[in-house]
């Protein structure tokens, strides 16, 4: 699973893998559960294009040698995400650094805050 669903509702941030940081920042707790249903959502596109950003990101430090999919598809992301992520020498300390320097790369090419 990409991050843990507590039963406790005080508990707003779950423990998560950076991909399912990116899944909980999108879509919060309502994420719908049919694929349809979910491809017509607007929070998708938001989602998706917080994957690209981050496995492209992950792509162009060498942090990863997976290369990135040749079609769109969110899986194919969350494999290059993942498969960084679950290193076994990861840290939650590179996580963060990692995430902070992905949303900075956005600001400094968009000009705004990602």
């Amino acid at each position: 699973s990409l991050y843990d669903w507590l039963t406790d509702a005080d508990v707003t941030l779950p423990p998560a893998c950076a991909a399912g940081a990116l899944h909980h920042v999108g879509w919060g707790y309502d994420r719908p559960t049919d694929w349809v249903e979910e491809s017509l959502h607007p929070r998708r596109t938001v989602t998706f294009a917080a994957f690209r950003l981050l496995a492209g990101y992950l792509v162009d430090t060498g942090a990863t040698t997976v290369p990135l999919p040749h079609a769109e598809i969110l899986a194919a992301y969350e494999e290059v995400i993942g498969g960084w992520n679950d290193h076994d020498d990861r840290t939650i300390t590179e996580v963060t650094q990692t995430l902070r320097g992905a949303a900075d790369e956005w600001d400094r090419i968009h000009g705004g805050a990602s």
